[in-house]
């Protein structure tokens, strides 16, 4: 970093001789300015913002030491250094208060000169690295708290979050979810051993795109990237989102789905933003073409609530044919999650769901013929009774109740999933040596690719490919412990073609090499 210089003394000659005395270029410091006396100077240092001034004490109009106290207010602070032929302790000592520098005696040395220009820039760099470094701190600290209060919807504290600290205008934003899509196994694999570079590079894509918009990205989280974005329309926003998805997939071999919520115009809005985006990604499983979706752009919040409350009611029908409670419980979680942030105008429809939800259970009540007080009051349950129920919280709570009654004492003689997710988990168990793919296993049970990776990830609690790499290291320990077989041999057997990739996932999931399992845990 160069640093600038201005001379002050009333001599010429003074002034001469120190600006070919000192090596200015070796030492990174440029020479901007001179002055004859202290009024001259500050015209001088006004102009051109040195960061050190080397000055004379004695000089007409104003002293070295009277330039150094009115520079004192002054809001740009150059570091002084003074030279004078007066060896006088008292001035040494007041440029000291002053916070002078250093104070050198006429005839100047050479060697004494360099080494306090020396120090001095030593001390300015090693305070401007502390600045940088607090400042980045501090840009940190504000972002973590903007991402708590985006994630949680609690601030650390009543003033951790300031709408002017942030390059976002909270009065018109929206939240975009840049979202992975695993479509093979290859692709899992990849997304797992994600380099720190290759998540930067997803950034400075995403920023490249968005330019000069108001924006803040939040670091790669549960296989997302979180945006703020201020001042674009919902059109404009499908434009942007639309282009990042395409440029992305120019730079990474990974898939990718973008998701956005509706404009919001106060700081306050923020967390139930980010709610509405992220339920959002959940439903791009229901359209495997569309990489982009957006409210009050392809997706309008009548056509949203219905496509939640539709979809998890017939898979809470289809729990509650099969009588699993936990299934059951899983869906009904969910369809209030989708309701955390509704609107009161649209509170009806929740009531509306619920009671639909009633009746199912009623009638697998009946079909039961189970007859004792709870049941009886269940069955009795009406429409009316359950708009009484005016808080959510005890919406929720009471719907449990009537899943527990009406399912739990069956749940342990269900199937634990799922026919759908049986059905995927089967074409694994018997396919997994090969090289499999979303497409060859949803084509195998008839079932829409992203709808599946959504219904087994819920139902199984771990993505796809998780399972899939989990259950191939399970029969390739079994291999290392029963057969003779070499690594490389076993890597093929369990659906690796290559050795060392099979390697580094079995370690990292082992924390030991596969040769080094076996040498563990063969009993010789």
């Amino acid at each position: 970093m160069t640093l600038s210089v201005v001379l002050v003394d009333d001599e010429a000659l003074t002034i001469q001789l120190l600006t070919h005395l000192i090596n200015w270029q070796s030492l990174d410091l440029t020479l901007v300015g001179t002055a004859s006396n202290g009024v001259e100077a500050l015209e001088v240092m006004e102009e051109t913002k040195p960061d050190i001034v080397i000055t004379d004490i004695n000089m007409p109009k104003q002293s070295g030491l009277d330039l150094i106290k009115q520079t004192k207010t002054a809001s740009h602070q150059p570091a002084f250094i003074l030279i004078s032929a007066y060896s006088d302790f008292r001035y040494v000592q007041e440029a000291m208060k002053l916070g002078c520098h250093d104070y050198i005696l006429k005839p100047i040395d050479e060697h004494e000169l360099a080494q306090a220009i020396t120090h001095v820039i030593e001390k300015i760099l090693g305070e401007r690295q502390i600045e940088t470094m607090i400042e980045q701190h501090d840009q940190e600290l504000k972002r973590l708290y903007l991402k708590n209060y985006l994630f949680s919807g609690q601030p650390i504290d009543l003033l951790a979050v300031r709408a002017e600290d942030y390059p976002v205008d909270f009065r018109h934003y929206l939240v975009l979810i840049i979202k992975l899509q695993y479509q093979s196994m290859e692709e899992f694999n990849k997304a797992g051993h994600m380099s720190q570079d290759h998540k930067q590079k997803v950034e400075r894509t995403m920023s490249g795109v968005l330019g000069d918009t108001g924006h803040v990205i939040f670091d790669y989280h549960q296989e997302a990237w979180v945006c703020l974005i201020s001042q674009v329309s919902p059109s404009e926003m499908g434009h942007l989102a639309k282009l990042i998805v395409q440029q992305l997939q120019e730079v990474s071999p990974l898939s990718f789905h973008a998701c956005f919520s509706h404009v919001y115009h106060t700081l306050t809005d923020l967390n139930q933003a980010y709610e509405e985006a992220k339920l959002l990604t959940r439903y791009t499983m229901y359209l495997d073409t569309d990489t982009v979706l957006g409210f009050s752009y392809n997706m309008d919040s009548k056509a949203f609530k219905e496509l939640n409350t539709e979809s998890l009611l017939k898979e809470l029908h289809d729990s509650i044919k099969q009588k699993s409670f936990q299934q059951a419980k899983k869906v009904l979680d969910d369809l209030f999650a989708v309701s955390k942030h509704i609107n009161p105008e649209a509170l009806e429809t929740i009531y509306e769901t619920c009671y639909q939800i009633t009746t199912l259970i009623q009638s697998t009540l009946v079909a039961q013929d189970i007859e004792n007080d709870e049941t009886t009051r269940l069955l009795k349950t009406s429409y009316e009774e359950i708009k009484q129920l005016t808080d959510l919280k005890q919406l929720q709570a009471f719907m449990h109740q009537l899943l527990y009654v009406a399912l739990y004492d069956h749940d342990h003689q269900d199937a634990r999933y799922s026919r759908l997710v049986q059905d995927g988990i089967r074409v694994i168990k018997t396919k997994y040596q090969e090289n499999l793919n979303l497409e060859t296993i949803c084509d195998e049970i008839a079932v829409s690719k992203n709808y599946f990776s959504y219904l087994f990830k819920r139902e199984v609690g771990m993505n796809l490919w998780q399972y899939l790499t989990e259950y191939r290291l399970k029969k390739a320990k079994r291999l290392l412990l029963e057969s003779e077989l070499k690594s490389y041999e076993i890597a093929f057997q369990v659906g690796y073609d290559n050795p060392s990739y099979f390697s580094m996932v079995f370690k990292k999931y082992e924390g030991m090499t596969p040769n080094q399992y076996r040498q563990k845990n063969v009993i010789k």
